[in-house]
This record gives structure tokens, C-alpha cells and sequence, in this order.
């Protein structure tokens, strides 16, 4: 059963990539910045969900190992794309170039800790979970770069709401971070993937409002 709904995670996340790509008059970067975030956690979910039909050995590692470096490189990512969409909504906050130089910092400070928590041990070991197999670090640490980048558009979505009367992008937000706050001892990753496309779907459906309103 976790082994389909990785793959139905994977399938929905495809869709959210192409529904993102069809978007036109999108502000400008918010699609490129999205898009390979979005395809990473689609690379994730379907590996996740094909890990019981592949076996433990050196296909289902290699197959694994990038997830690690997704994580790490393709995360910030959000950060940017939650200030491009605080000030296509003018959020005054969001145009002060302090802002800017703060999440750059705080971008590389999180792949830094990134490459040291995951990539500068790659003793991945295989896992088993609720039927599913992949292979994971065997002492996992907390994942710093996607809870800052939770809680930074938490805060956008926070100003968007004030400013604009606009909650989904909160909403979505909170959700993910209720999501991923649930005990992997009872249903492994399954509910936090699931709050990564709500997640996901917040941002998409930010930068479509973004381009109807400037299409007016």
C-alpha cells in the first residue's frame, strides 16, 4: 500500500510540474525556481515506491543518492521563491534589500549544514518501512534546509495574507509543517510527502494568481 501511494505521490507531483510549466505570465524566476524542487520530490517519491521491486544492492544506492544532494541544493531554493512572491503580492517587508542579503546568507549557511549532515558521510544502509525499501543515512538527522524553508514561507505567506486577503499560501504552509511534525513511527514518510505537495501546490497556486493579476 506505501509502495503505491509513493508512486501516486510521484504521479501528482509529475502533474504539479506540468501544470507549473503551462503557466504563462508567471513573474519572472518564480517558475524557475520552483520547477526543480518540484522534480525533486517527484524523483524521490517514485524511487521510494520502486525500492521494493528493484531489491537492496548497488542499483536501488545509486538510484537513492541523489535524493540526498536534492535536499541540499535544491531546497534554498524556496527561500528566493517565497521573496519573489511576497513582492509580486507588495509586501513591503519583502522589497528592502536587507532581506535579500539575509536569505543569501542564510541560503549557504543551510547548504553548508546541508553537505555536512548529508553528503560528507555517504554510508547509506537500507531501510524498511511500512513495505517500502531505499536507502537512507542509519542515524538521520533533523532536515535543517526544509524546515527554515518552511517556516520563511510561513512568514511570506503570514505577509501575503495581511497585505493581499490572500491565506492559501499560509494555509499550505502551516500544513506541511503539521505534516511533517507527525512520527514517523506511524505511518513513515507517507504524511510528510503528502504535506511536501500541499506544500508544493501553495507556491503553484501563488504564482498563477501572480499571473492572472497581471494579465488583467
Amino acid at each position: 500500500m506505501a509502495n503505491f501511494l509513493y508512486l501516486s505521490y510521484a504521479a501528482i507531483l509529475a502533474a504539479l510540474f506540468t501544470g507549473v510549466l503551462k503557466i504563462k505570465g508567471a513573474p519572472g524566476g518564480t517558475k524557475a525556481l520552483l520547477l526543480p524542487v518540484v522534480a525533486a520530490l517527484a524523483y524521490g517519491n517514485a524511487v521510494c515506491g520502486i525500492g521494493f521491486a528493484i531489491g537492496e544492492g548497488g542499483l536501488l544506492k545509486a538510484l537513492n543518492t541523489p535524493r540526498f544532494f536534492f535536499h541540499v541544493f535544491a531546497t534554498p531554493l524556496l527561500l528566493f521563491l517565497a521573496l519573489k512572491l511576497a513582492r509580486g503580492f507588495k509586501v513591503p517587508l519583502a522589497e528592502k534589500p536587507a532581506v535579500l542579503w539575509v536569505l543569501w546568507i542564510l541560503s549557504a549557511l543551510l547548504v553548508a549544514a546541508g553537505i555536512m549532515q548529508e553528503l560528507a558521510s555517504m554510508e547509506l544502509v537500507p531501510k524498511m518501512e511500512l513495505g517500502t525499501l531505499r536507502y537512507a543515512h542509519p542515524a538521520p538527522k533533523p532536515p535543517l534546509g526544509p524546515i527554515v524553508a518552511n517556516l520563511v514561507t510561513i512568514i511570506a505567506g503570514a505577509l501575503i495574507w495581511r497585505r493581499a486577503g490572500w491565506p492559501v499560501l499560509f494555509v499550505t504552509s502551516l500544513a506541511m509543517l503539521l505534516t511533517a511534525g507527525i512520527p514517523p513511527k506511524l505511518f513513515g514518510q507517507l504524511p510528510g510527502n503528502a504535506g511536501e505537495i500541499i506544500f508544493m501546490l501553495g507556491f503553484m497556486f501563488a504564482i498563477r494568481r501572480l499571473a492572472a493579476a497581471s494579465a488583467r
